[in-house]
């Protein structure tokens, strides 16, 4: 088994960032640039605008729990704008 080391800066990728993704392909329907659907652009978008989530969050639980408040308002009032706009 290969020995992995993970660096406490790495940003991860959440469920969410995939769904953005998908949901953005449908909207540009035949307009698409093609994703993979991995989540990769809205995880760069989060990245960038220091919003991600990085490792070492994971072992401050509360710096952690705000984060995930802070997106969990973000991704609501995002999603709920991307949906009525179907």
């Amino acid at each position: 088994m290969p020995n992995i080391l993970v660096s406490d800066r790495a940003q991860m990728v959440m469920s969410y960032h995939k769904n953005f993704d998908a949901y953005e392909e449908e909207r540009l329907g035949g307009k698409s640039f093609g994703s993979t659907k991995s989540g990769i652009a809205p995880f760069y978008s989060d990245k960038y605008s220091k919003i991600g989530f990085q490792v070492s969050e994971l072992f401050d639980d509360d710096l952690l729990r705000e984060k995930l408040s802070a997106s969990r308002s973000r991704r609501t009032s995002c999603w709920s704008i991307f949906t009525t706009n179907r």
